[in-house]
């Protein structure tokens, strides 16, 4: 008896509680934005390995749009497959990249994934120590990642922002770019690459 007067207290309090509460306007509601390079699923979603823009061939994505540096309504939210990584890029030259800076940029890139890749496979994930992790190619580029808003990176996070950001210029160009670093929809690092 006393056990379903409690329950029967508890429904009523708990219906009491919703119909006085003020309804959220639909601005509140947070929602999942849609990543650029795979529009169907959401951001802080797992993306599977084929995305539907697998099978379109190379050079059918249009240019980037021409950002405005730290413009938070020009951000371009690129996903990293198979993850719950993204990143958002703002590009921060959007001038013609000569040969050797976007050969810079990429190899930038390339190693500093090699060399996450090396860290996992040698110690596993892990958080990485300081909140800093970077890579500078031959004086040439630099990629740096740092922690953002008390929340710490791991490798295997800053693995998947690579792989993003390399899938990213892949469709698009080698360019220097500030990025943010978000996992599971919590930004945990923001970064640079650039020239040095």
């Amino acid at each position: 008896m006393i056990i379903s007067s409690l329950s029967i207290f508890a429904i009523l309090t708990l219906a009491i509680n919703l119909i006085s509460a003020e309804p959220l306007a639909l601005s509140q509601v947070p929602r999942a934005q849609p990543c650029t390079n795979s529009p169907l699923p959401k951001a802080r979603t797992r993306q599977s390995e084929r995305g539907p823009l697998s099978h379109r061939g190379p050079g059918s994505l249009a240019s980037p749009p021409l950002l405005t540096p730290r413009d938070r309504r020009n951000q371009i939210l690129w996903c990293a497959p198979g993850t719950q990584t993204y990143v958002t890029v703002v590009m921060t030259i959007r001038a013609s990249t000569s040969m050797l800076a976007e050969r810079a940029f990429r190899e930038a890139l390339g190693m500093a994934a090699i060399q996450i890749n090396a860290v996992i496979r040698l110690r596993g994930d892990g958080v990485i120590p300081s909140g800093r992790y970077e890579y500078d190619w031959g004086g040439l580029a630099s990629f740096q990642t740092w922690n953002a808003n008390n929340h710490q990176q791991t490798y295997g996070v800053v693995g998947a922002a690579i792989s993003a950001l390399r899938d990213f210029m892949g469709k698009y160009e080698y360019c220097a770019v500030d990025f943010e670093v978000w996992d599971g929809g919590i930004q945990v690092g923001e970064g640079r690459l650039a020239n040095t």
